[in-house]
């Protein structure tokens, strides 16, 4: 069982790297949109990743498993292609990229967040 401050620490974490991730990906479609005009795919990805976020902010175990496992690999392309680039734009790539993979492990290896993730597992079954 755990108590009350742990689970409240986990819905913290939880809140916070969700609602980060969800608004970093809103704030790279608006980019793309600025820069390049209406994409679909974009548009589809975006809508994707918020609606998992959401899912998994709701306890969903599969959505917890596919947006780590999501994170890990734009993380690692987003490192490599920081390494590749280099500069200013490289370096804030690799640093996002850093975050995704952080984000990704954070969601299975932070004590709190397990016990978020129970707990909500308790209430919604």
């Amino acid at each position: 069982m755990h108590t009350d401050a742990q689970i409240q620490g986990g819905l913290r974490i939880v809140s916070a790297l969700l609602g980060t991730l969800a608004v970093l990906y809103a704030l790279s479609f608006l980019l793309g949109l600025l820069s390049t005009g209406f994409s679909l795919i974009q548009t589809a990805q975006t809508a994707f990743m918020i609606w998992l976020c959401w899912s998994c902010y709701t306890g969903k175990v599969w959505a917890r498993v596919l947006l780590a496992l999501l994170l890990i690999v734009f993380g690692i392309a987003a490192v490599l292609a920081g390494v590749h680039w280099r500069g200013g734009i490289g370096t804030v790539t690799g640093i996002l990229g850093a975050i995704e993979i952080v984000g990704a492990v954070s969601l299975f290896a932070i004590p709190q967040v397990n016990a978020y993730f129970e707990y909500v597992a308790q209430q919604v079954s």
